[in-house]
């Protein structure tokens, strides 16, 4: 009964996003300019780039997960690649979509992951998915929200929802009789749902936090190794002091007045990147095993926003 119930959750669930994105209407350059959130919108923009040319060697096949538009294209063809497969959300496997000769280099899933940690079940399916066409050495590289920034935001508040101008968060308790104080000391590893709005973007939603330390000990099962994992602060301020990175910025922020806002620098801070590495086949595993378990300390990279100078437009 049980898993019926996470099974009908999960798909109207997906069903919801679906919906959210669908919605959304391709805009020109020139209306993405006069956007509320452009310097956000840049910054994000530009972490993909620098991440996907840090992975991507000519020639290279890759699986873009949960593509929705296919955002991401013009990144991929700068990389000189060979082979380019766009996935999104559907009730088809990647096992059964994509033709069973095909195997990927790099599988990228960009601001998507997070919604398949409803359960531990649709977190399995996922790295299923990412898995069963990754080849051995190739990478699985993604753009995710912080759950350590944004737990160590919550338990810093009173009540379930903080943000700024342009983003809003708001925590939703799945048991009711709890307390706030005690829903934000007893967080579940999964299906820790809140509700995400971010001004030009996304309108409300329903996400859910991805507890790490449980994320990187399942993707073993699954033959992936991490290899990196950096806020969105960090890998700006790492990549912003090479040449390469300052350049491609610069070109990127040509168009753009002032300085970056620092309620959008904030926004950025929600997310981290991450990269894993295929190092073996999947290994036999029981798919029955329930972790539900605590989150565990989830205040380690943490960034105090106080402290970041205001970023001036030419870094």
């Amino acid at each position: 009964m049980m898993n019926n119930l996470n099974s009908q959750n999960s798909t109207k669930h997906s069903q919801q996003i679906q919906n959210h994105y669908d919605q959304k209407k391709q805009i020109n350059d020139n209306k993405r300019k006069e956007s509320p959130i452009i310097w956000m919108k840049t910054i994000n923009n530009w972490v993909k780039s620098i991440l996907i040319k840090k992975y991507t060697n000519p020639k290279d096949s890759v699986l873009d997960f949960c593509c929705g538009k296919g955002g991401d294209l013009k990144k991929w063809k700068y990389g000189l690649i060979s082979n380019f497969v766009g996935a999104d959300i559907s009730k088809a496997s990647i096992h059964d979509a994509i033709d069973r000769n095909i195997f990927f280099d790099i599988v990228s899933c960009q601001f998507s992951l997070h919604y398949s940690f409803q359960s531990e079940s649709t977190v399995r399916k996922m790295l299923e998915n990412v898995t069963c066409r990754l080849s051995k050495g190739g990478f699985f590289v993604g753009t995710v929200p912080n759950a350590n920034w944004i737990v160590k935001k919550l338990r810093s508040i009173d009540g379930l929802n903080f943000g700024n101008d342009i983003f809003s968060i708001k925590f939703i308790k799945s048991n009711e009789k709890m307390t706030d104080e005690e829903f934000k000391q007893n967080i579940p590893t999964f299906g820790a749902e809140y509700e995400f709005s971010l001004l030009d973007a996304i309108k409300p939603l329903s996400e859910f936090l991805i507890h790490f330390p449980s994320f990187e000990k399942i993707a073993s099962e699954y033959g992936l190794k991490i290899v990196e994992k950096r806020t969105f602060h960090q890998f700006f301020y790492d990549q912003i002091e090479k040449p390469e990175g300052l350049e491609l910025l610069q070109k990127m922020s040509s168009n753009l007045k002032g300085e970056i806002p620092l309620d959008q620098w904030e926004a950025i801070g929600i997310y981290m990147i991450f990269v894993f590495e295929k190092v073996t086949e999947p290994s036999l595993f029981n798919k029955n095993n329930s972790q539900e378990n605590e989150v565990e300390s989830l205040t380690h990279e943490y960034i105090d926003l106080s402290q970041i100078p205001h970023i001036k437009k030419n870094f």
